[in-house]
């Protein structure tokens, strides 16, 4: 019932087999009937070692560095009841044969509590099967490996977690804590290990808005962030943290999403200002200022527009000049209108006369010129 590596004949009645799972058993020659069986490694850990005897003794080496000395039959210089040995207060000699009795649990609780003799308790406890005993006491004891290894191979991953974090790594912690599905635990060490993205996102998933929004808010003005604020609808922050990043075409689009037009035309100015502003950014500036009312400052921009693309494409300059000189004529009239410097009206007409003339619109011409009169 194994999968022996190595065997060795015993005596004429008994084979000697070390298993591929780390295990060590004698079984009858006759039958192939197991006599007793000792778990020293794992699959992971296996032995390393020939399955030699010699006066009744064989010593097995796992790959890992384990070693152990096992009677290859019952030791009959060791019958004496252990829980006489326990009221005579031999607690050593009571914990060894609790072992040679089989009785691993009961040797591991000795060798803790009363013999303080912790690594040994963690290696019974783990003959013994129980690896969460054996996690938590290595645990205790700051035995940091020996508490991973035995709580992994429990399957114990909120365990795990907590032996990064008594480690002192936070973000490796914050990782189990999240697998374990503590989001909670998981966030916050995030945040406090220097990841506040996942902090942030695992914040969102657990709907608290407040410190996801917290977090974010802490966090330089990446895209990334731009777009999880996009995402979480928060259309104003998102413009105002690509507009902090440089990324102001996305922040005029932001802007204009959340219905912000100050702030828009804010930024299409920072746009329209620089070296080489392009077409669309001062269209729409022009067309927010038109909608804001300032036709003298729509005009200018318009005018612009006309001088960056040229002449070149006819039918597109014709179009930007008469919206050009539209301009120039509602601020004309605008002035007007507020009884104005005189001067400062005829000079908006005059203007507007001439962005007429060249788009070819003589009757709109002539009225400007009328009024410059």
């Amino acid at each position: 019932p194994a999968r022996p590596r190595h065997l060795c004949v015993v005596d004429p009645e008994t084979l000697l087999l070390f298993n591929d799972d780390g295990s060590l058993l004698t079984a009858k020659t006759k039958n192939g009937q197991m006599i007793w069986h000792y778990r020293l490694g794992s699959e992971e850990d296996p032995l390393r070692t020939e399955p030699l005897a010699a006066e009744g003794i064989t010593v097995a080496g796992t790959r890992s560095g384990k070693i152990a000395a096992v009677w290859l039959k019952p030791n009959v210089g060791n019958d004496t009841d252990p829980r006489v040995l326990l009221q005579n207060g031999d607690h050593r000699e009571a914990a060894h044969a609790y072992a040679l009795h089989g009785d691993f649990l009961r040797a591991a609780e000795i060798f803790e509590t009363n013999l303080g003799e912790p690594q040994k308790a963690i290696l019974l406890y783990q003959h013994a099967g129980d690896y969460k005993r054996a996690g938590e006491l290595a645990l205790r004891q700051e035995l940091f490996e020996d508490a991973l290894r035995c709580f992994k191979h429990d399957g114990d991953v909120e365990a795990q977690a907590r032996v990064f974090l008594a480690k002192g790594d936070e973000l490796t912690a914050a990782e189990y804590y999240e697998k374990s599905n503590d989001i909670r635990r998981a966030a916050e060490l995030f945040e406090h290990s220097g990841d506040p993205a996942r902090a942030r996102d695992l914040y969102a998933q657990l709907g608290d808005e407040v410190n996801a929004r917290r977090v974010a808010q802490k966090m330089p003005p990446d895209l990334d962030n731009i777009n999880w604020f996009v995402k979480a609808n928060l259309l104003s922050e998102a413009a105002n943290l690509a507009e902090q990043a440089g990324y102001l075409d996305r922040a005029v689009q932001l802007y204009c999403k959340a219905n912000l037009p100050e702030q828009e035309m804010a930024v299409l100015r920072r746009l329209v200002n620089q070296q080489k502003p392009d077409r669309w950014s001062m269209e729409r500036l022009a067309d927010l200022l038109r909608t804001q009312g300032s036709f003298e400052e729509e005009a200018r921009i318009r005018s612009r527009l006309c001088v960056l693309i040229g002449q070149g494409e006819t039918t597109a300059f014709q179009q930007l000049t008469l919206a050009a000189a539209d301009a120039w004529y509602r601020a004309a009239c605008q002035c007007e209108d507020a009884e104005a410097d005189h001067l400062l009206i005829a000079e908006l007409y005059e203007t507007a006369m001439h962005s007429y003339q060249q788009a070819y619109e003589d009757e709109r011409q002539e009225i400007c010129w009328q009024k410059v009169i």
